[in-house]
């Protein structure tokens, strides 16, 4: 029922909190990480396909500022039944202005996987997330997202190493 600015304006005072909380020096070291981790916690306790589809482009900016909040909500909605984001692939809208309510998870997940303590949970969270992907017109889809993820980390190491050979097939 709020404006999108409003929206933004908490989500992003959220990330800030989460972030840069060692620059709160007026309260206790961990309350303010504490804080953000509860309200990520409460915005996905029981979340349907409708949240997380309502929430869309607001999640790359909840992700980061609680990754570890965030990732283990992702984890529970995919073990649920019905799985929410199962609706949100159906929900994909081909037309001129159509709409893709994966994007901002999967721009989360992509953002995540930079710092390398989540790389491997946001790989398998997007594996998963592809087993539900029906396909469709948008680019955005898991199986890109695990693409864009690894390619630049492909061509590093070919770049560097000239033994090694490794073929991406598409």
């Amino acid at each position: 029922p709020y404006s999108n600015g409003f929206r933004d304006g908490l989500v992003s005072t959220l990330a800030l909190i989460g972030n840069k909380s060692n620059l709160l020096i007026n309260c206790s070291r961990e309350k303010p990480k504490q804080i953000v981790h509860e309200i990520v916690k409460g915005i996905f306790n029981n979340a349907d396909s409708v949240l997380w589809g309502s929430l869309d482009g607001l999640l790359p900016s909840i992700a980061e500022s609680s990754p570890d909040i965030f990732l283990k909500s992702i984890e529970h909605a995919l073990s649920i039944t019905p799985c929410p984001f199962e609706q949100l692939f159906k929900e994909e809208d081909s037309s001129t202005f159509g709409r893709n309510y994966m994007t901002g998870l999967l721009w989360a997940l992509e953002g995540i996987a930079w710092e390398e303590k989540y790389l491997i949970k946001v790989c398998v969270i997007l594996a998963e997330l592809a087993s539900y992907d029906p396909g469709g017109n948008w680019a955005n889809r898991p199986i890109n997202s695990l693409k864009d993820i690894f390619l630049p980390l492909f061509l590093a190491i070919k770049s560097t190493t000239k033994v090694i050979m490794w073929e991406i097939q598409y």
